[in-house]
């Protein structure tokens, strides 16, 4: 439904995507901060993200505070993690156009 009602223009603008699009870009370890944000929404937890990436908890938890620092909330409580998933996916939809 979100991918056939918002296209690139509608998305365009949204805070955390500006966010997202910054830390994605920082040289040497934007992709990586992406993919922890991106399996800390799925794994629900810090320490089940560290397991599922290979990594100490407290590695994570860097990433973790870095990202919540630029975006401006905490990603340690539910609406916190869902608003990050929600920017995520308006990213991947404005990224791949259906």
């Amino acid at each position: 439904m979100l991918a056939r009602e918002l296209s690139g223009p509608a998305i365009a603008g949204v805070g955390d995507l500006d966010v997202l699009d910054a830390l994605a870009a920082e040289p040497g370890s934007g992709t990586e901060l992406l993919t922890t944000l991106e399996v800390l929404v799925q794994a629900g937890s810090l320490r089940a993200a560290a397991r599922e990436l290979h990594l100490h908890h407290n590695s994570v938890a860097v990433r973790v505070a870095r990202a919540e620092a630029a975006l401006g909330y905490g990603l340690g409580e539910t609406v916190g993690r869902f608003r990050l998933a929600l920017a995520l996916a308006l990213r991947r939809l404005r990224d791949n156009p259906a």
